[in-house]
């Protein structure tokens, strides 16, 4: 006889919502690992559409990093919405784009123009609000921190990377929607100065559309061009827009935790 005793949960993490001046509620999904703090605090891995991936990222997270061969343990933060979807358009559309106008939008039906466009807003909330919040009730490592996010969310990583370089030490961006408001980062990428060394590995799937392998190559050979970056480019055989995503989930959190190394401690 079987009966239900409850759901399921992912062990040590905690879930946050918080409201942003009037903006729809976020969700904050936070895992913690268990086990000694390192001295200078944990490792940080910021996840960007957070209800879809946040848990994949937590739980592979989780395998690679237990001893005695694992990668060194993060504490991992998923910046999701007040949805049980994966994925909420309308504000991932917001907090990930500069601003378009209609005729800018192309294919692009199920948004309008006025909900694009947020993306300075969202980089304050990272660094006004969440950080600090965050720094306040877990031990973060003060410089190693990552972004991770796929699509427009990838699209967020790099101009993050371009635009608000202070925040994170390593950028994870996996088949980043360059092609938004006609390119406009391929205009920026000669033009960003950094102060500090930074990391990004750019991943696409093979078979995507082409153009987003096109971009996704030629704004890794720029950024591997600049000094202060060390830049990695992945492009994964046999899979397409969505498929790349846990794949490339390996190879960033390699990138991220262990230098791309295979196994973090000997």
């Amino acid at each position: 006889m079987f009966k239900q005793t409850g759901s399921y949960q992912i062990p040590n993490t905690v879930v946050w919502e918080c409201s942003d001046e009037g903006f729809p509620k976020r969700r904050i999904f936070i895992s913690i690992p268990t086990g000694e703090v390192p001295s200078e605090g944990f490792p940080v891995m910021f996840v960007l559409d957070g209800n879809a991936w946040f848990a994949a990222v937590t739980e592979i997270s989780r395998l690679q990093t237990r001893p005695p061969h694992g990668y060194p343990p993060a504490i991992i933060v998923g910046i999701g919405y007040e949805t049980m979807e994966p994925f909420c358009r309308k504000s991932r559309f917001y907090d990930y784009t500069e601003q378009v106008d209609s005729s800018e939008l192309g294919f692009l039906k199920q948004v309008e123009a006025s909900q694009t466009g947020g993306i300075s807003h969202f980089l304050d909330f990272l660094e006004h609000m969440l950080i600090p919040a965050l720094e306040k009730e877990f031990p973060l490592h003060k410089t190693d921190r990552a972004l991770f996010g796929h699509s427009l969310g990838g699209l967020c990583v790099v101009h993050t990377l371009i635009k608000r370089n202070n925040l994170f030490s390593t950028y994870l961006a996996g088949s980043p929607s360059i092609w938004w408001k006609g390119g406009y980062l391929k205009e920026l990428i000669h033009s960003f100065d950094l102060k500090e060394n930074k990391r990004i590995i750019i991943g696409v799937g093979e078979k995507e559309k082409g153009h987003m392998v096109d971009d996704a190559k030629w704004v890794y050979e720029q950024l591997e061009k600049q000094p202060n970056i060390e830049a990695q480019y992945v492009c994964i055989e046999g899979t397409g827009h969505m498929t790349v995503v846990p794949p490339f989930l390996n190879s960033a959190l390699k990138f991220f935790l262990a230098n791309g190394l295979e196994s973090g401690k000997l």
